[in-house]
């Protein structure tokens, strides 16, 4: 996979486009986060509900780390709104899931879900001012 990076610095973007350089700090502590919770969830889940609160996590990094090359490398911008969406999605369905095992677990994901809800209406915007 080659990333193309003139192929977004050519793209029409949004006024509300933040500058690039916040986006990795931005992500790592996002994977902080995430992991944390999902170690809390690891630990206390009782062994009923542990397959179903793995799975909605692998699910929804399987999305996040599908995202990228679909925008960057393959150029299908719509594409990687419909994997947006369904991450959104996803991740709002976790951190239902994982409040029923800790709330502190559930907590730490919501700087997450605002970040793709925010990515989500970037990449729709981006999708329409690129037609």
């Amino acid at each position: 996979m080659i990333y193309d990076s003139s192929f977004y610095a050519d793209l029409n973007k949004p006024k509300f486009q933040p500058p690039s350089w916040i986006f990795a700090p931005v992500w790592s502590i996002l994977y902080i986060l995430m992991f944390i919770s999902v170690f809390i969830v690891a630990k206390h889940t009782p062994d009923y509900l542990k397959p179903a609160a793995i799975s909605v996590f692998l699910v929804q990094l399987m999305l996040n780390l599908v995202w990228s090359p679909m925008f960057f490398v393959h150029h299908k911008i719509k594409n990687a709104l419909f994997i947006c969406i369904s991450l959104t999605v996803c991740v709002a369905f976790m951190i239902v899931l994982f409040s029923k095992i800790s709330l502190i677990a559930a907590i730490l994901q919501i700087p997450y879900l605002l970040w793709l809800i925010f990515a989500t209406i970037l990449n729709a915007s981006i999708v329409k001012l690129n037609p």
